[in-house]
C-alpha cells in the first residue's frame, strides 16, 4: 500500500504543477513550453486516475490480510485455558510454595535445626472445610483431611499444568505475516475527521486497538517461555510457571457472578479482553466492505460453575455488590 500511495501523491503533485505551468504560460503565447505543460498535464492526470484505482484494490487487498492474520492470532489466544481452581488462589499459591519449602528442609542437614511449617496448609484446609470441600466431614482424623488435602492439592497442579500446556502453541506460533501485514497498512487519508476514531488517526486505532492488543499476549508469554521450557526439561520451578499462570489468568478472564434463580450456572468466566479485539475486528472489517453490515461478535462464556465463587469474583451482580 505505501508504494501506491506515494504513487497518488506523486501523480497528484505532477498533474497540478504542469497545470500551473500551463496556466501561467497560456494558450496565447503559442511555445513549445506550453505544450510541454500540457502533454505533462495529460500524462499525470491519467496516471493519477490509475493510481489511485490501484491504490484502492491494494488498500482491500492489504487490509483482508491484515485482517484474517489478526484473527488467526487472536484465534491462538482464545486456546489459553482457564485454571479451574475452586479455592481462593493466593491460598493455594501459598500452599505450593510451603510444600516446596518443606521439601527443601526434608534435605538439609539435621545440624541446621530446620522444621517444616504447615501454617498454610492449615488455613487452606480451614477455608476447605468452613466451604464444605473437603471429601471426609470427620474433621478429627487428621489422616483423612491430610489425604484430602493432598488429593486437591494434586487436582490444582495439574489444572495448572494443563494450562501450560495451552500456551506452548501460542508461544510457537509465528508473528511475523501479522507484523508484515501491519507495516503494509498505510492509507491515504490519516487525519481523524476522516476516520471517525476520536483523536485517533484509523492506522493509530488500528494499532491500539488490534495489532498491540495481540501482541502484547504474546510478548507476556513469550518473556516468560524460558520458565516454561526449564519445567517441561524437569529442571524448571514449577511456583513460578504457577505465578504466570496466575498472572495470565487476571489479564485474560473476567469472572461474574449472577443472582438469577433461573440461571443454571451461578459463576461464568469469559474472556473479556479477546471479546474486545473481536469487536474492534469487526468494525475494521465494516471498513474493508464499504456496504458491510456490522454483525457484533457473541459474547461467550468459557467456563462456568453452578456454585457462587465469590473469592475470585470481578464483576458482581448489584444484589450482590454490599455483600
Amino acid at each position: 500500500m505505501r508504494q501506491n500511495k506515494w504513487l497518488v501523491y506523486s501523480t497528484f503533485a505532477t498533474t497540478i504543477a504542469s497545470l500551473v505551468a500551463a496556466i501561467l504560460i497560456g494558450k496565447s503565447s503559442n511555445c513549445i513550453q506550453y505544450d510541454i505543460s500540457m502533454a505533462i498535464f495529460g500524462s499525470a492526470f491519467l496516471g493519477f486516475i490509475m493510481s489511485l484505482i490501484q491504490y484502492f484494490a491494494e488498500r482491500r487487498i492489504g487490509m483482508e490480510k491484515f485482517w484474517s492474520e489478526a484473527c488467526k492470532a487472536l484465534d491462538q489466544l482464545k486456546a489459553i485455558l482457564y485454571p479451574d481452581i475452586d479455592a481462593p488462589i493466593d491460598m493455594v499459591m501459598r500452599c505450593f510454595r510451603e510444600e516446596k519449602n518443606n521439601q527443601s528442609i526434608k534435605n538439609m542437614p539435621k545440624e541446621l535445626n530446620q522444621h517444616p511449617k504447615h501454617n498454610a496448609k492449615k488455613e487452606l484446609i480451614a477455608w476447605l472445610e468452613e466451604n464444605h470441600k473437603l471429601e471426609t466431614s470427620d474433621r478429627d482424623d487428621e489422616q483423612l483431611i491430610d489425604k484430602s488435602y493432598k488429593k486437591l492439592l494434586k487436582g490444582y497442579y495439574n489444572r495448572i499444568i494443563k494450562c501450560i500446556e495451552t500456551c506452548k502453541p501460542i508461544l510457537q506460533y509465528d508473528l511475523g505475516p501479522l507484523d508484515n501485514a501491519f507495516s503494509n497498512l498505510d492509507f491515504l487519508f490519516e487525519k481523524p475527521s476522516f476516520c471517525k476514531f476520536g483523536k485517533q488517526s484509523f492506522r493509530e486505532y488500528i494499532y491500539n486497538q488490534i495489532y498491540c492488543a495481540i501482541r502484547k499476549y504474546y510478548e507476556f508469554l513469550q518473556a516468560n517461555n524460558y520458565e516454561f521450557q526449564q519445567l517441561e526439561e524437569k529442571h524448571g520451578n514449577f511456583i513460578m510457571c504457577a505465578d504466570i499462570i496466575v498472572q495470565l489468568r487476571e489479564l485474560v478472564f473476567e469472572v461474574k457472578i449472577t443472582d438469577d434463580d433461573k440461571e443454571p450456572y451461578k459463576t461464568k468466566v469469559y474472556q473479556k479482553n479477546f471479546y474486545d479485539i473481536d469487536i474492534n475486528l469487526e468494525k475494521f472489517r465494516t471498513k474493508i466492505y464499504r456496504k458491510a453490515d456490522y454483525q457484533p461478535p457473541e459474547c461467550c462464556f468459557v467456563f462456568a460453575a453452578k456454585e457462587y465463587r465469590d473469592f475470585e469474583v470481578k464483576v458482581k451482580p448489584d444484589s450482590l455488590k454490599d455483600q
